[in-house]
C-alpha cells in the first residue's frame, strides 16, 4: 500500500475465499493519469532523458576527479556535490517514466512529473557552485588551474544537459484519465 500521503487514494476490500477465509486488499480508487503522445513517443522521451541523465552523472563525476582551487573551497563544493540529491530523484523520475505503464496512479504521476523541479534545483545548485568558483578565483592570487576551467565547463555541461531533459519533459502531455475511462 502507499504512504500516508496517498492513503485517501485507497480503499480496503474485505474479501472471502472459497474456504471461508477473509482477507483486506487494497483497492485503488484514486485519480488516474494518461499520457496524450503516443506510447512508442513515450519510450523514445524517456530513453533520451535518460541518456541525457547518463552524460549529466558523468559530468557531476568528473568534476570530482579534478585536483582544483573549486575542490578546497566550501561555498564551492557544498552546493556541487548536493547536485547528486537532485540528479538522483530525476533519473528515478525518468526511470519510472520508463517501466511504469500508464494509467498512472496519483504517485507515479507525482514521481514523474516533479523532474522538472529536479532539473530546476540542479540549474540552481551548479550556478551557485560555479559563482562561487568564480569568486574564488577572481579574489585567489594563486590563479586558475586547469582542473578550475574544467570545473567551470562541466558545469556548463551539466546546465546544458538539464536544459534538455527539461526541455524533453516538457514534450509529455498527461491528462486525468476518467473512472468510465479506467475498464
Amino acid at each position: 500500500m502507499a504512504g500516508r500521503k496517498y492513503k485517501k487514494d485507497y480503499d480496503l476490500v474485505e474479501t472471502r475465499s472459497e474456504k471461508g477465509k477473509y482477507s483486506l486488499e487494497a483497492e485503488y480508487k484514486g485519480k488516474t493519469y494518461g499520457i496524450e503522445n503516443p506510447p512508442g513517443d513515450v519510450k523514445r522521451f524517456a530513453v533520451v532523458i535518460i541518456v541525457l541523465l547518463a552524460f549529466m552523472w558523468c559530468l557531476f563525476i568528473a568534476a570530482f576527479t579534478q585536483n582544483g582551487n573549486f575542490g578546497r573551497t566550501l561555498y564551492v563544493i557544498i552546493p556541487y556535490a548536493f547536485n547528486a540529491v537532485p540528479l538522483y530523484l530525476c533519473s528515478d523520475s525518468a526511470v519510472r517514466l520508463l517501466w511504469t505503464k500508464p494509467p498512472y496512479r496519483q504517485r507515479d504521476y507525482d514521481r514523474v512529473t516533479r523532474a522538472r523541479g529536479y532539473v530546476i534545483a540542479v540549474w540552481v545548485l551548479t550556478g551557485i557552485a560555479a559563482a562561487g568558483s568564480g569568486i574564488t578565483l577572481l579574489a585567489a592570487q594563486k590563479g586558475m588551474f586547469l582542473a578550475d576551467a574544467l570545473f567551470f565547463v562541466f558545469c556548463a555541461g551539466i546546465a546544458g544537459l538539464g536544459s534538455a531533459v527539461y526541455i524533453t519533459h516538457r514534450r509529455l502531455k498527461f491528462t486525468e484519465v476518467l473512472p468510465s475511462e479506467r475498464a
